[in-house]
């Protein structure tokens, strides 16, 4: 019965009228196999999209490639990249065209996703030999400083702008000359990547730890690791077992190491290094306090959070968080509920701050609680992929 002709004619209209109207969705990334937050969001993305459409019906064009499988198919990737280091000019024309010959192969019924607006003009063409309608994503700092010509034209081109805050949503705006009814906030959800073990507190240590997570690396000075070994003394004063984790590497490490020695921290402050994925997890598990006085600038020296995936892999583990009051991080944190937002300019009050959970152990217990439990519901992945398959349907009902 299986093999009938009624079977069969049962099956075959079924891959029809799947193919007539199920989306294809072309997704240009610039590195889909990286580390950082926008890196894991493109995976996140990749992964909620093959839920809604199909593997098979997921494209991915990278401009640096990786070895990982993903939830997708690998149209093109460029060279593995040995660190953050710029585009060749050949990988990028190599990109381009890669990236308008697939637009052109999966044009019907194509959805063309850029996860960077440095991306967007790439997208843009991909429109025209398409004629598929496109959206760019926005995370951050990337969005916040002066635009070059070509990316302020493809965004405002661009059939919808996502951002994952209302911060970035109104500076975006204002860089880019965007009409507000191109813009959608959709909020980042929580990476499955790092295996958290969700309702499990963290066992009392005799030193109680604070954790911060962050790329080391002279652009991201605006992270605030400084401000942390800065205050670190003052956070001794009162709590004299505190120890300071610090999770991530890059060619700032030896700086900051100094200076942690500098201030007498041997043995107070660790570098951890860059942890893969479980011992991101269990270094989280060990910790009572997260950490990270994000400093918020515009311009052209932009810095800060457009999200902050750290602030809401620390909640899910249930610790309570210290961050910056700036860009979109309270959109993040709730001051006073999931934790404490800090100027994070005014050394003492980052290390009052600190103190405070340290020495308060209820207090942290509750605030991390109530973090735990807003990420797994305001940001879990089910209500991102939701939402993302909503906005697919609306700019493809516009186009």
């Amino acid at each position: 019965m299986r093999c009938s002709w009624s079977a069969n004619a049962d099956h075959a209209a079924a891959q029809i009228e799947r193919e007539a109207t199920t989306p294809r969705v072309l997704v240009l990334a610039p590195h889909a196999w990286g580390t950082g937050g926008i890196e894991r969001t493109t995976r996140t993305l990749l992964r909620a999209l093959a839920d809604l459409y199909g593997p098979e019906r997921v494209g991915l064009v990278s401009v640096w490639g990786g070895s990982a499988q993903l939830p997708c198919r690998v149209l093109w990737a460029g060279p593995k990249a040995g660190g953050p280091e710029p585009v060749p000019a050949p990988v990028k024309m190599r990109f381009a065209a890669a990236a308008a010959m697939a637009a052109r192969r999966w044009r019907r019924r194509l959805v063309i996703v850029a996860c960077h607006p440095h991306l967007a003009p790439v997208a843009q063409v991909c429109a025209q030999v398409s004629g598929a309608p496109f959206v760019v994503w926005c995370y951050g700092r990337e969005a916040w400083g002066p635009q070059r010509r070509l990316v302020r034209r493809a965004l405002r081109a661009a059939d919808a702008v996502i951002s994952p805050s209302h911060f970035t949503a109104s500076v975006v705006q204002q860089t880019a000359g965007i009409d507000g009814r191109q813009l959608m906030v959709l909020p980042l959800a929580l990476p499955g990547e790092v295996p958290i073990a969700v309702g499990v507190r963290p066992q009392p240590r005799d030193k109680p730890r604070v954790l911060s997570v962050a790329r080391l690396h002279p652009e991201h000075a605006y992270k605030g690791i400084d401000t942390l070994l800065t205050v670190w003394p003052r956070v001794q004063e009162s709590v004299p077992q505190a120890e300071l984790q610090i999770v991530g590497d890059g060619p700032d490490r030896p700086r900051l190491e100094a200076e942690a020695r500098r201030l007498g921290l041997d043995g107070h402050v660790r570098f951890a290094g860059a942890l893969d994925d479980g011992a991101l997890a269990h270094a989280y598990g060990q910790a009572a306090v997260f950490a990270l006085p994000v400093r918020t600038t515009l311009g052209s020296q932009a810095g800060g959070e457009g999200f902050g995936l750290v602030y809401l892999e620390a909640a899910a583990a249930g610790l309570p968080v210290v961050a910056g009051n700036g860009g979109a991080i309270p959109e993040v944190v709730r001051d006073g509920e999931t934790g404490l937002l800090v100027d994070p300019r005014g050394s003492d009050e980052v290390a009052r701050a600190i103190v405070r959970l340290l020495r308060d152990p209820e207090l942290a217990r509750r605030m991390g609680e109530a973090a735990q439990r807003r990420a797994l519901e305001e940001f879990s992945f089910e209500r991102f992929r939701r939402r993302l398959g909503e906005l697919v349907a609306q700019v493809r009902g516009q186009a």
